[in-house]
């Protein structure tokens, strides 16, 4: 009797507190804020029920259901942790670090539970799509959420630790090869100045044209389903030139709303950030992380409370190392090389923000970068800027009277044959990949082999080196040989066909060199 006397003043506080609760509920319901709870059809019922009950205490229940979601993470229930966290989203969508936790959660500690690659791979796209595409939606300015994601793109995909390393990267660049073609510069311009919307692309006077004519013949050329955009209707009665104009315009548009639609990339933006710390291989991881990490003011940079700068100076240098990507449709295989073009705009950045916030990494970063390009450079035969960065090197590193650029590219190219850095390694194999068809297409059969024998002892110490570390393992020499076929392809003008041709009556002449210039796919037995 006594206890339940005891406990008649705790019921009345309960019915009080109860009382008030549902005035401040209907003030609550006023102000729209308990809307997208309770009108939201993911939220369980008993979550959207207790959240209709307690109204402006929902966020103690957010607290309680934040506490659980990490004690379970500690006990190692990252299921139980992904459930909670998402109870949290729905309940609370503009609370952006918990968006940030769940990408976090999902790309590291529970893709990591998984033995194959392309599981843990499902669990890190999962955790992009779910930053981008959902918390983006509720937060489209937050600097939590968009660090989130410039740190998937900069570590989880493009970094070393995980075996999976190389696939990730491929399956991201297959991705993202629905979205972009050769990704260069053209394209990107094209990209970002193509009719925003509908309403834009009608008023193109080649469009406005062929939309009319079309629709006499009973097409709609906006129905992109039925008339893929690329491609013009031949029964349409105007001249060529206008139809593949309009086909132009219609194709442009279409790629950049699918782009801004599916990807949420701000094509204006990427043109900046092209023009700004590019070009870029938009196909590829790097181009993602600098674009969630950049602002237009490097001032942000230093305010954000996260290292931007640092993602984005890496993923340049990144770029640099293995930047540009060549596919093979054939084998349906990736290659990814290096990105000259970018030396220029890295060297910028690095230099900036040495001035705006020098420490002892950054000036190491730029010291190493300097160092490994200009003798990329030099070995790609891109004298003039190899000796351009020398004389800034040599100004920030070198005393007077220290080494001439003769010296240092002797020195530094030794150095970089025992370099332990798998990238400045595989540029260097690349490199003399690249100076052995060069050299293979002036004649000079011995040099050319001498180079190509380099490049297959580099690449054999590699891998032997790595062989039990998958994520440091260089592509198979057969495909790194056929980037570089085709990259000299690209930048000279000729066919890749021609090369291998030359190979063959290379190898033809000196039959007792089994490396000489090249592998074709019945050359197996070299390898």
């Amino acid at each position: 009797m006594k206890s339940a006397v005891a406990r008649l003043p705790i019921l009345l506080v309960a019915v009080v507190g109860l009382f008030a609760n549902q005035i401040r509920l209907g003030r609550y319901h006023e102000t729209n804020n308990l809307n997208r709870v309770v009108g939201n059809a993911d939220i369980p019922a008993s979550v959207a029920i207790t959240s209709m009950a307690l109204g402006p205490l929902r966020s103690v229940v957010t607290n309680a259901l934040w506490w659980r979601a990490i004690r379970q993470q500690d006990r190692g229930d990252f299921f139980d942790a992904l459930q909670l966290a998402d109870w949290i989203t729905k309940l609370q969508p503009t609370y952006a670090s918990v968006w940030a936790y769940l990408g976090w959660n999902m790309s590291y500690n529970i893709a990591h539970e998984f033995p194959r690659d392309d599981d843990r791979w499902q669990w890190i796209y999962r955790a992009i799509q779910l930053l981008r595409d959902s918390g983006l939606k509720y937060n489209p300015d937050d600097t939590i959420i968009k660090h989130e994601l410039a740190r998937i793109f900069y570590h989880r995909i493009g970094g070393k630790m995980d075996a999976g390393a190389e696939y990730f990267k491929n399956q991201w660049a297959f991705e993202m090869m629905k979205y972009f073609g050769a990704s260069d510069e053209y394209e990107i311009e094209r990209l970002s100045s193509a009719p925003a919307t509908l309403a834009e692309l009608r008023e193109h006077p080649a469009v406005r044209d062929y939309y009319d004519e079309a629709q006499k013949l009973g097409f709609d050329v906006f129905d992109f389903d039925q008339n893929p955009p690329g491609a013009f209707l031949q029964q349409v009665d105007l001249p060529e030139a206008v139809k593949a104009r309009a086909a132009n315009e219609i194709f442009y548009h279409d790629r950049r709303a699918r782009i801004e639609r599916d990807l949420k990339l701000d094509m204006v933006k990427v043109q900046f950030v092209n023009t700004e710390y590019g070009p870029l291989d938009w196909r590829l991881h790097q181009a993602h992380a600098i674009y969630w990490s950049v602002t237009d003011d490097f001032e942000d940079f230093l305010k954000s409370g996260v290292n931007y700068s640092k993602i984005v100076r890496q993923s340049m240098v990144s770029s640099f190392h293995e930047g540009r990507l060549f596919h093979d449709p054939v084998r349906n295989t990736i290659m990814r090389t290096n990105n000259l073009k970018i030396v220029g705009k890295i060297h910028d950045f690095v230099e900036y923000s040495m001035k705006h916030e020098f420490s002892a990494s950054v000036d190491n970063l730029h010291r190493q970068f300097l160092e490994s390009a200009i003798s990329i450079l030099y070995s790609y035969n891109q004298i003039h800027m190899s000796r351009e960065l020398f004389a800034h090197y040599a100004h920030d590193y070198l005393d007077k009277g220290g080494r001439d650029y003769d010296t240092f590219i002797a020195q530094n190219l030794t150095a970089s044959l025992l370099a332990n850095s798998v990238e400045i390694q595989g540029s260097v194999v690349e490199s003399a990949l690249y100076q052995s068809y060069i050299w293979l297409d002036l004649g000079e059969y011995d040099r050319s082999n001498g180079l190509f024998k380099l490049a297959a002892l580099l690449w054999q110490r590699n891998q032997a080196k790595y062989q039990n570390r998958p994520a440091k393992l260089m592509p198979p020499l057969i495909e790194m040989a056929k980037s570089v076929r085709s990259r000299i392809a690209s930048d000279r003008g000729i066919s890749a066909a021609d090369i291998e041709q030359k190979a063959k009556e290379a190898r033809a002449s000196k039959p007792r060199e089994v490396y000489i210039g090249t592998y074709d796919d019945n050359d197996h037995a070299h390898h």
